[in-house]
């Protein structure tokens, strides 16, 4: 009898850590709702066009364009009325340029180290597909379940040595992200997705709405999502100081 009990509690407790979700099965199962592994992996440059359009009414809306290519280089071109404003991240270095079209005003800087590394990060992760960037000391921790915008979710934190921390809120009924929560020097941003736009067998969000608490900053809607495609030469070269 007493035999019989250990082999029993042996099972039981074989079918309980069988049924206790990790970082690694929710995140595996996330990106199995986006796309096929070789369709995910084989991503190499990514271009997103799309527009801003704040909340506040008395702020103009904005167009977007952002260009990436694996493993860390990016551009993003934000367009509003006669200024533009170019962020650049090549080579471990980055600079934002802003641009006044009419008056022919351009002004440049350098990104502090903060910045940079968030950047950076936020471009590997463009191409990670919700993976943990280990090589650059991230990791991601399974919080447990909770409820989040009228969901039961599997959480997962994302920390790393930029001095970031991200939550991501996976649906436990379709495996798809329902919100991120980014943190930053203490302040957060939370991210919610909406809809469907499939490119090269790989599901990206029709639209990302930007919170911060439960004040709605903005909405992005993506027009149009570009993969693999060739390049212009230069578009990651820094401009020239002015001298």
């Amino acid at each position: 009898m007493y035999h019989l009990c250990i082999v029993f509690g042996l099972v039981i407790a074989s079918v309980l850590s069988a049924q206790t979700p990790t970082a690694g099965s929710i995140i595996e199962r996330a990106r199995k709702a986006l796309g096929a592994e070789p369709a995910l992996g084989n991503i190499v440059t990514l271009r997103i066009e799309g527009q801003v359009i704040p909340n506040d009414p008395k702020l103009m809306p904005a167009k977007i364009v952002l260009t990436a290519r694996k493993p860390c280089s990016q551009r993003l071109e934000i367009y509003v009325d006669d200024i533009l404003e170019t962020t650049i991240l090549h080579g471990g270095k980055a600079v934002l340029i802003r641009s006044h079209e009419k008056e022919g005003i351009s002004q440049m800087r350098t990104l502090s180290e903060t910045e940079r590394q968030c950047l950076e990060q936020s471009t590997r992760n463009m191409f990670n597909f919700y993976n943990p960037d280990h090589k650059h000391g991230e990791l991601a921790t399974y919080e447990g379940i909770a409820r989040h915008r009228g969901e039961v979710c599997d959480v997962i934190t994302y920390t790393c040595p930029a001095n970031t921390k991200t939550l991501r809120y996976f649906s436990r009924k379709e495996a798809r992200l329902v919100a991120t929560i980014r943190e930053v020097s203490g302040e957060q941003v939370e991210i919610v997705e909406e809809g469907d736009l499939y490119v090269g067998g790989v599901r990206f969000p029709q639209a990302q709405l930007y919170f911060q608490g439960r004040h709605p900053l903005h909405r992005m809607e993506v027009t149009n999502v570009i993969i693999n495609e060739a390049l212009e030469d230069g578009i990651f070269a820094f401009p020239e100081p002015k001298k």
